[in-house]
């Protein structure tokens, strides 16, 4: 009998942990992610992908076994029809001989004996398929959860990559305002001293005029 691989339940919670890692990154809030970050769940998601695979080799092994146990059965029940009818032989020509009487009794214990095996072999088969079925299961919804981290760790990627391009606009922006602002402080100070020039003469012109009139 082969055993089934017991590593499916570390795959699966390392899968949840790999699965929880967004969640748990967007709760802090105060650490970005980074590409490297997302390399370093890119590696992980890959890891659990080559362990699926080993699971499902492991579930095609499993299968060869239950064919050749089934191959095995099948035999056993080819002899136990064989040993049936010799026994059917035996009985009906018991009366040609009486030496043939010693081996019914062997015979029949035999038959037993290749009954009880069957019926042991036919148990453990249907053990072997349920196992089979439900390893199937757990390769197919690790399988789903894979699909699922990687397209997320694509919009993550994609989000990232949106806020970089974001983030060096808003600086360029930021600097070509910077250059706006300061092109127009230098135009309204001058207009400031244009205009302070003109009113500082015009008060000495009305100074003058009026020490003209009253002189």
């Amino acid at each position: 009998m082969t055993s089934l691989p017991t590593g499916s339940g570390m795959v699966i919670f390392v899968l949840v942990l790999a699965l929880t890692f967004p969640v748990l990154a967007q709760e802090q809030g105060e650490e970005a992610v980074t590409l490297e970050e997302l390399d370093q769940l890119q590696n992980r998601v890959d890891s659990l992908e080559g362990k699926v695979e080993e699971l499902s080799s492991a579930t095609e092994k499993l299968d060869e076994v239950t064919n050749s146990n089934e191959s095995a059965i099948a035999k056993l029940e080819e002899e136990q029809v064989k040993i049936s009818d010799s026994l059917a032989t035996l009985r009906n020509t018991v009366s040609e001989g009486e030496d043939k009487w010693g081996a019914i009794p062997e015979l029949s214990g035999d038959l037993e004996a290749l009954q009880g095996r069957v019926e042991e072999l036919a148990s453990e088969l249907g053990k072997i398929r349920q196992e089979a079925s439900d390893e199937g299961e757990r390769v197919s919804d690790l399988s789903e959860g894979l699909r699922s981290v990687r397209n997320d760790l694509a919009g993550l990627r994609t989000d990232l990559v949106e806020i970089k391009d974001n983030l060096r606009n808003i600086r360029e922006n930021t600097f070509e305002n910077e250059k706006s602002l300061s092109a127009l402080q230098e135009k309204y100070q001058a207009s400031a001293r244009r205009n302070l020039l003109v009113a500082a003469s015009g008060i000495v012109i009305g100074l003058i005029a009026v020490t003209l009139y009253w002189t």
